[in-house]
This record gives C-alpha cells, structure tokens and sequence, in this order.
C-alpha cells in the first residue's frame, strides 16, 4: 500500500467522516505530539480493538468506531505500524483504508503537533 503525501493528508482531514489512527503507544505521544485530529489506537491492540462492539470500542478509545466503508488513514513515526495498523483494517473488513507514514513526516512538512 502506497503511503499518502503529507499535502493528501492535509486535504483529507478536511472531510469530517475521515478518521486518522495514530497507532504509537502512549508515551511516543507525548514525547513527540500529535496531530490535532488523530484519534489513538495502539498498535498492540489491533487487531482486537476492532472486534469489539461499537459500544465498547467507543467507552475504551473515546472516539466513535469508524464504519466498515468509512475512511480511515493510519499513521505512526516513520510508517512500519501504520502500514501494519492498515493491514489490520483491511483483514478486519474496513474497504477504504490508507496509511500515512507518520508524524515525523508531518513535523518536517512544518504540520502542527499538539
């Protein structure tokens, strides 16, 4: 799977319905930010995470379970776990699915981190 470019990732999050899953564990967060929109997802916890009901997805990650046809973009720090988080979408039945290399992309590109 192709990653994005940095300019494709900024044209996506324009669109409301699209869901971006950073997939480092927390303390890579907070070392080295996010980005704004991101939702988390460890990667240690996929593919399981994306077994559980939409109830219980939302009360463990705090975000609404996308939707099997909805797009979802993955992303860690240099693109290895969220071509793997990708993966796991897509063996999960999620039909529109990309990956984006990562935050440290984003930060040279000059992208806002939180």
């Amino acid at each position: 799977m192709e990653p994005l470019t940095f300019a494709e990732v900024q044209e996506e999050l324009k669109k409301p319905e699209v869901t971006l899953v950073d997939v480092r564990p927390d303390e890579e967060i907070k070392t080295d930010g996010k980005i704004e929109q991101s939702k988390n997802i460890p990667i240690g916890d996929l593919p399981a995470a994306l077994e559980l009901s939409d109830a219980e997805f939302e009360e463990k990650y705090g975000f609404p379970k996308p939707g099997k046809d909805s797009r979802v973009i993955t992303h860690c720090k240099a693109g290895m776990r969220g071509q793997r988080a990708a993966t796991a979408f897509k063996e999960a039945g999620f039909s529109n699915v990309g990956v984006y290399s990562g935050i440290a992309d984003w930060k040279n590109n000059g992208g806002p981190v939180v």
